[in-house]
């Protein structure tokens, strides 16, 4: 409670007046005297009362919210007291006030024992840690001798990335597991050691057409390979910013930890366990077969941390020195194409890659650069991965989606 010292100090005076008027000139001034005393007090003793009395209470639609979900919100601001309340002004956290569009603070009256009830529609564009509701509520007497103020407990409210449901993904899990895996990568191929470039038949998938062969012939045709075990899964997820340039950091953020989880999830459905390298993110590096290792690696994924590092090739440069890569599929998720990779490609020390190019929230015109330079550095290389809008990840990595740009 703040109490406006100066304007208590003239009412002091004024009462003092009153009061030695009363006495001097006649009884009748004590009248005077008695309002001046008790009128301001009842105003400051009609606000104080019910301001205790009031209270927050705080609804939501859904408690685990994945990005891009309406979330319906409801709050009640509660007068118990036997009082009405006079010019409540209600602030919402700065949270809140942005997932709704700007919600603007109100002043609000509260007759005796009755509640106002606040509807509203959030929607989250991205994951992240929010806190939300009523921030503080705040009132003042009429004739400003206090100022009341509470800070209400504001709910903290995670918001979760999406997790796309793959079918299939490439032929990784039957290249780790073989005989052993289940079929649902039948439709996909066998990868290996790349043999002959043939031509395309009727009725064959396109999974595997050349497209930098289609660009140069006009005529279709599919890459074939040797079948090689493979004895893992290396993931590497690259979490450095952005480029500058970008038009949305954080869809671009958002979409890469979504294609992390997605591949994932569908390797731990199908009992491969994966080794990840995410640099500057030891708690997605912990991953281990179980529902509930996945639902601790999602909420990990909430604080996924960007930030400056040496990029993938350093990592991959370690693990071939440590002989981390001999004989594993490798998956790299990134927007930032590195000769590096291409050179691990060239000398053998990675057999077999598929490069997932994250370019959601990157701009047209940078999209359509990186697609050039990947397919120009990678060519039959590597099997790419183009993701330039988050919400097609799952049709993208089941090889539904198409698009890549080929370099002249």
């Amino acid at each position: 409670m703040n109490v406006n010292v100066r304007l208590v100090g003239v009412y002091i005076f004024s009462l003092s007046l009153s009061f030695l008027a009363g006495i001097y000139f006649g009884p009748y001034l004590f009248f005077v005297f008695f309002f001046l005393l008790f009128f301001p007090i009842s105003l400051v003793a009609s606000t104080v009362i019910p301001f205790r009395s009031i209270q927050v209470q705080q609804h939501w639609s859904v408690f685990k919210p994945v990005r891009g979900e309406k979330v319906s919100a409801r709050l009640f601001v509660v007068n118990r007291s036997p009082f009405p309340m006079q010019g409540l002004h209600v602030e919402f956290e700065t949270d809140m006030r942005r997932q709704s569009g700007e919600l603007a603070p109100m002043d609000i009256t509260l007759r005796a024992r009755t509640s106002h009830d606040i509807a509203m529609t959030l929607l989250f564009a991205h994951r992240g840690a929010y806190r939300l509701g009523v921030e503080s509520v705040r009132a003042a007497d009429p004739l400003g001798f206090v100022a009341l103020q509470r800070r209400i407990e504001t709910r903290p409210y995670l918001v979760y990335p999406r997790i796309h449901e793959l079918q299939h993904f490439s032929t990784v899990v039957t290249d780790v597991l073989g005989g052993s895996a289940v079929s649902a990568d039948r439709h996909a191929g066998d990868l290996g050691n790349f043999v002959q470039l043939r031509e395309y038949r009727d009725g064959e998938s396109i999974r595997q057409i050349s497209w930098r062969k289609y660009a140069s012939t006009g005529k279709p045709f599919l890459r074939e390979y040797e079948r090689e075990q493979k004895n893992g899964v290396i993931i590497y997820f690259d979490t450095s910013p952005a480029p500058p340039e970008s038009s949305d950091p954080r869809e671009y953020e958002d979409a890469g930890v979504e294609i992390f989880l997605a591949l994932v999830r569908y390797l731990l459905e199908h009992r491969v366990t994966p080794i990840v390298r995410a640099p500057g993110n030891p708690e997605l590096e912990k991953v281990e077969l179980g529902p509930e290792c996945f639902d601790k690696l999602v909420r990990s994924s909430i604080s996924c941390s960007y930030a400056r590092h040496g990029g993938l090739e350093a990592l991959v440069d370690q693990d071939v020195r440590d002989g981390l890569l001999s004989r594993k599929v490798v998956v790299a998720i990134t927007h930032d194409v590195q000769s590096g990779l291409r050179n691990s490609l060239e000398n053998g020390t990675v057999t077999d890659l598929k490069l997932v190019l994250n370019l959601a929230g990157l701009g047209r015109g940078l999209q359509m650069r990186l697609r050039s330079d990947a397919a120009g550095l990678f060519g039959e290389r590597a099997d790419l991965y183009v993701v330039d809008d988050a919400r097609t990840i799952g049709s993208v990595l089941e090889g539904k989606t198409y698009g890549v740009t080929v370099g002249g």
